[in-house]
C-alpha cells in the first residue's frame, strides 16, 4: 500500500484484490488494513438490488467480483498456485491474470514463499525482479504462458 502511495496513487486509484472468496478472506474479514478503513461488500443490496459498500476509504475486493473494472494500481493478495497438475491449478492462475490486467499503471504482490516460488517457477528469476523490473503487461504475458503450456 504504502509503494502505491509513494508513486503518487491516492486511495481511490488503489484496489487490494484477493484471489480468495469472501467467506474465506483474511483480508476481507477485516474492516481496516493498517490504518485505512476498508470499503467492501456488505452483504445488503440497495432498493435495485445492487450490493452495498460498506464506508471505508480503500477498497477491498475478490478478484471474481473486480473482473471488467481496472484501477490505476493494483495489490494482489491471498494468492494460492500449486503446480500445474494440481486440481485447479489453471482457476488459480487465471485468478492472477485477471488480477493483474485490472491494474492500469502499477501492480504490488503481497505472498508467502510458496506462492513466490511458484511465480519464479514460470518464468520470474525472483521476486525482487518481478517487481522491480516487470510492468503489468510482463506479469499478465507469464500469467497466460503457464495458463498455456
Amino acid at each position: 500500500m504504502q509503494d502505491c502511495l509513494n508513486l503518487g496513487f491516492g486511495l481511490q486509484d488503489i484496489v487490494v484484490l484477493t484471489g480468495r472468496g469472501r467467506e474465506s478472506s483474511q483480508v476481507l474479514n477485516h474492516s481496516h488494513l493498517g490504518p485505512w478503513a476498508l470499503r467492501k461488500a456488505s452483504g445488503q443490496r440497495d432498493a435495485d438490488g445492487q450490493e452495498l459498500l460498506s464506508p471505508g476509504v480503500l477498497l477491498c475486493e475478490t478478484v471474481h467480483r473486480f473482473k471488467g473494472q481496472a484501477v490505476g494500481a493494483v495489490v494482489l493478495t491471498e494468492l494460492e498456485f500449486g503446480t500445474a497438475q494440481d486440481p485447479g491449478a489453471e482457476l488459480r492462475w487465471h485468478r492472477l491474470y485477471v488480477g493483474l490486467t485490472r491494474a492500469q499503471a502499477h501492480v504490488g504482490l503481497v505472498m508467502g514463499e510458496e506462492a513466490a516460488r511458484a511465480v519464479g517457477a514460470v518464468g520470474m528469476s525472483s521476486m525482487g525482479d518481478v517487481l522491480e523490473d516487470a510492468s503489468v503487461k510482463d506479469f499478465a504475458m507469464v500469467a497466460r504462458r503457464w495458463l498455456k503450456s
